[in-house]
This record gives C-alpha cells, sequence and structure tokens, in this order.
C-alpha cells in the first residue's frame, strides 16, 4: 500500500483502534490511536523511520481496518483486549516483554482492589498487556473519579486518605458493606476493563426505571448525573495523546542533535562527589520516548 491508498479509505479523525492485514486479510498489527486518520497516515510520511521489525510490517501491509471508539481510553482497552485475542505477529516481534504492564484486580483481598504489575500472579484478574505505563496511570486516574476504589488491602480503623477526597467509598473504614463495594465498584470496573461499557449503562437504566417506578424520583435523578458524569470523565482523559506526544518529542530531539535517526533508548547520567571524594553516580533511562523506572 502507499500513501494514496490509505488516504482514500477516508478513515476517520476518532479515536480508536486500527488493524493492518496482510493480503490473506488476516491481523498482522493492532495499535490504537486519539486520532485514527492521523495515526495511521503517520506509517507512510517520509519522515518516520521505522525499525527493521516495522519496516518488514509495512511491506506486508494489504488492507486497514478500524473500530471507532467514544474515548482514548476506551481506545487503549480495545487495543489491549484485540492484542489478547489475535494475537497479531508483529505485535509481539514489536513489543519488549519486559515493559508489558497489567492491571490486576485483587478479588481475593479482603478489600477487593486495583494494581498495576508486570507479573501475573495465581489470584486476581488481569487485564493487559500495555505497553504504555503513563497511559495506564492516567486510565486508573480517571476510573477512579467514576468508581472510586481503594488500593486497601485489609480493614482498618478508619477510611484511607483518599476517603477524605472522593477517591474511595470508606470500604477500608467500614462505612461501606464488601459486598456493596463489589457491586456498585468492583463489579463496574471490571466489565469496563472488559470493552463491556455499553453494559454498564444498560444495568444504571434499568436501576434508574425501577427508581422511576417506585416514585423516588431524586435517585433517578442522580443515576441521570451519574451516567453523563462517566461519559465526561473518559471524554475528557487524553491519555494517548500523552504518548504520541512523548514520541513527537523524541523526533524533535533528534532534529535539534542532528542525529540519523530518533533515538529508541536514552540514558542519562550524573555524577556527584565531595571535593573529588565519596563519588556517587545515578541513571535514568528513556525508552521510545517513555521513562523506564526498571
Amino acid at each position: 500500500m502507499n500513501i494514496e491508498d490509505v488516504k482514500n479509505k477516508n478513515i476517520p479523525k476518532k479515536p480508536g483502534s486500527y488493524q493492518f492485514l496482510d493480503k490473506a486479510g488476516k491481523i498482522i498489527y493492532i495499535g490504537k490511536a486519539a486520532d485514527l486518520r492521523s495515526r495511521v497516515l503517520s506509517y507512510w510520511q517520509k519522515s518516520t523511520n521505522h525499525s527493521p521489525d516495522k519496516h518488514a510490517m509495512m511491506k506486508n501491509i494489504c488492507g486497514i481496518d478500524w473500530i471507532e471508539t467514544d474515548s482514548e481510553i476506551e481506545a487503549l482497552l480495545l487495543e489491549s483486549n484485540l492484542v489478547k485475542k489475535h494475537q497479531p505477529q508483529f505485535n509481539v516481534m514489536l513489543r519488549d516483554d519486559k515493559r508489558f504492564l497489567y492491571v490486576c484486580i485483587s478479588t481475593e483481598d479482603e478489600i477487593p482492589g486495583i494494581f498495576t504489575t508486570r507479573t501475573i500472579g495465581k489470584s486476581g484478574k488481569y487485564f493487559g498487556p500495555f505497553v504504555s505505563a503513563q497511559a495506564v496511570k492516567e486510565t486508573l486516574k480517571a476510573i477512579r473519579k467514576i468508581w472510586p476504589y481503594c488500593n486497601e488491602k485489609k480493614l482498618q480503623k478508619k477510611p484511607c486518605f483518599y476517603y477524605q477526597i472522593n477517591r474511595c467509598v470508606g470500604v477500608c473504614g467500614g462505612l461501606v458493606d464488601r459486598n456493596e463495594y463489589i457491586k456498585k465498584v468492583i463489579k463496574p470496573i471490571t466489565l469496563f476493563f472488559e470493552g463491556k461499557k455499553e453494559r454498564i449503562v444498560k444495568n444504571l437504566i434499568k436501576e434508574k426505571k425501577q427508581f422511576e417506578k417506585a416514585g423516588d424520583i431524586e435517585e433517578a435523578k442522580k443515576i441521570d448525573f451519574y451516567i453523563k458524569h462517566m461519559q465526561n470523565v473518559l471524554e475528557h482523559t487524553n491519555i494517548l495523546g500523552l504518548v504520541d506526544k512523548y514520541a513527537t518529542d523524541v523526533i524533535e530531539l533528534a532534529k535539534v542533535m542532528s542525529l540519523p535517526k530518533t533515538p529508541r533508548r536514552i540514558e542519562g547520567y550524573d555524577i556527584s562527589n565531595i571535593f573529588g571524594a565519596e563519588a556517587v553516580g545515578s541513571m535514568v533511562v528513556f525508552e521510545e520516548g517513555e521513562e523506564n523506572k526498571s
């Protein structure tokens, strides 16, 4: 395919997941984007410097499909679920297993919580893999505004700090029953990570109708507000845009430093000493424009 072929496909400028297909129609790569059209076209720009693996992928692309989403967060989750389902050849080749990040819902703890991890244990529910730690971090921050989950694993005498800022419902201090917490917080988060937002909304509308039937208009209005709040948070959380910005920053760095190609790994060192003695060194690493704390 060439750039004119891609332009003629009328890919929308919306968040979503794109899939590259080979001549047999098999998915060979799955990606996500805040702007599907711009992201897909970027692969064919002359200024784009592809790695050998990505160059090999480009030679095999014979078709493009895409799925639109309502938000960037849903695009991130959709990409993860599709990669897990299809196991595309070039998703495996172009990603380093050491960078994979998972979201764990710790169902076995006294207080089920939401955590990130790079290893999969025997208990809990896991979602991923995700390449961008920053995107996952921003996603969890947004989700906590909708469903205030708790990161304490056991009950304590009083609610945690996050309860004071409305980022925990108080289950840790016994203010909410564990079963109620699972129903109102953990179950919707699980459905959301499974890509079932429509089911969450459907359940809320069903609950709203029950309140209306019972004559409780105030509770029905609260559910309406809750649905609008959820949609507003998701629509205004720009996680993929942030990741794209990192990638752009690396390109600009290469231009400023007159590098022959964009750096895939950057190491920064700082050496401190006291009058030439007691020397201490530190190193920071960025890979693909994103910090690698490991």
